[in-house]
């Protein structure tokens, strides 16, 4: 029950971005269905074109489950991170409220530097090398 919770909204929205992004690449891209009666080449240029903006949407799901993770926590009084951030907070302990807070900055700046690398691979418009203009 916990974790239907918590994956919950997540999925429906990464579902909603895959289906946009099936759409946008059937719309927009050659498939092959000329050069080929094969499966495999439509499935190749589907998901190349698909996986763009579901790795776009990887860190804010990263960031959506650890700040659910905080509420859900409270709710079904599991013991984490979450869990003692509220504790913290309602006993004015300012130590582990920079604590926790710092390690969910961390969780969050290595999300989005995943995010950056992850995006980098599949999109290969996106590169970390810089170019003579």
């Amino acid at each position: 029950m916990k974790i239907l919770a918590l994956e919950t909204s997540a999925k429906a929205v990464s579902a909603a971005v895959t289906e946009g992004g099936r759409v946008l690449a059937l719309g927009f891209q050659d498939t092959g269905l000329t050069h080929s009666r094969t499966l495999m080449p439509i499935v190749e240029h589907i998901l190349k074109n698909a996986a763009i903006p579901i790795v776009h949407g990887i860190p804010g799901s990263i960031l959506a489950a650890l700040t659910g993770a905080i509420i859900t926590e409270r709710v079904y009084v599991v013991p984490g991170a979450g869990n003692l951030l509220t504790e913290a907070i309602n006993k004015y302990d300012n130590g582990v409220i920079v604590g926790v807070t710092l390690f969910y900055a961390v969780l969050s700046v290595a999300s989005i530097i995943l995010g950056d690398i992850l995006m980098a691979t599949v999109d290969p418009r996106i590169s970390f090398t810089t170019k003579d203009r």
